[in-house]
C-alpha cells in the first residue's frame, strides 16, 4: 500500500469526464437550450454525485466557450452569435461533404443499413403523424442522420470535431432560430443521397451540398437568427 500514488485522482477525473459527457449530450440533443441556466446543486442531485465533478465539467466548458460564468457564479449555456452560428455551420458543412466525398465510391449496402433505418423512420413519421408532435423526434432523427454519415468516413477525428461543432450549434437550435423547414422535402433529400450512396454515384455529394445550402438559407431567413447580436 506504500507504493501506491496517493496524489493520483483518476477516479475524480474519470467522474467529471462522465459529467461533461452527460451535459455535453443534454445540450446536443437539446434538452438544454443555449441560455439556460446551469443548476450546479441541481444537477448533483440527478446525477447522484459531489458538486466537485459538476464545476469541473462546467469549467471545462467555460475554457471551451459553452457556458458564461458570471461573477455572481451563476453559470449559463452561452447563446451563439450570428457569427458564430454561421462559423459553426460553414465548419459542419466542410466536415460532412469530406466525409461523403471520402465514401461515396466504395462504401457498401451492408454499411447503410443504419442509414436506411433512420430515413425508414422519418418517412414513416411523416405518414402516420400529422400534427407539431413529430417535431422533435424528426429532429432527433435528422441529427441522426448527418451524424452517420461522418461516422460511415471511420475518422474518429472528424467524429469528434463534428460532435464538438454540435454542441456550440445543435440541430434543435437551428430548427428554431430559422424559417420552418419543409419537412417532406428534408426527407427526400435524405431519402436520395442514401440512393445515391448505393450506387456509389458522385451526385450524392452535390445533393448533399444544396441540402446544406437549403438549410444555411432557412437559417438566415428566420427572425430569431436576425435579433442575434
Amino acid at each position: 500500500m506504500e507504493r501506491l500514488d496517493r496524489n493520483a485522482s483518476i477516479d475524480k477525473r474519470s467522474l467529471s469526464e462522465k459529467v461533461y459527457e452527460y451535459l455535453a449530450n443534454e445540450i446536443i440533443e437539446g434538452r438544454l437550450r443555449y441560455g439556460d441556466r446551469l443548476n450546479i446543486k441541481q444537477i448533483a442531485t440527478i446525477l447522484q454525485v459531489s458538486t466537485m465533478p459538476i464545476r469541473d465539467a462546467i469549467k471545462r466548458m467555460e475554457m471551451e466557450k459553452v457556458v458564461t460564468v458570471n461573477p455572481r457564479s451563476r453559470c449559463y449555456i452561452k447563446v451563439p452569435t450570428r457569427k458564430e452560428v454561421m462559423d459553426a455551420f460553414e465548419s459542419r458543412k466542410l466536415i460532412e461533404l469530406h466525409c461523403i466525398e471520402k465514401i461515396y465510391n466504395r462504401v457498401a449496402s451492408l454499411e447503410l443499413e443504419k442509414l436506411e433505418e433512420i430515413v425508414g423512420k422519418m418517412e414513416n413519421l411523416l405518414k402516420t403523424v400529422k400534427t407539431d408532435d413529430r417535431i422533435p423526434e424528426y429532429i432527433k432523427l435528422d441529427r441522426m442522420y448527418h451524424q452517420e454519415l461522418c461516422n460511415l468516413a471511420d475518422n474518429e477525428y472528424l467524429k469528434k470535431f463534428y460532435r464538438e461543432i454540435n454542441l456550440h450549434l445543435n440541430m434543435n437550435y437551428t430548427y428554431g432560430i430559422g424559417v420552418y423547414p419543409d419537412l417532406p422535402g428534408t426527407c427526400k433529400d435524405h431519402r436520395e443521397i442514401l440512393n445515391c450512396l448505393k450506387n456509389n454515384s458522385p451526385a450524392a455529394v452535390e445533393l448533399l451540398e444544396a441540402h446544406l445550402d437549403q438549410s444555411k438559407r432557412n437559417i438566415i431567413s428566420g427572425e430569431v437568427f436576425k435579433s442575434l447580436s
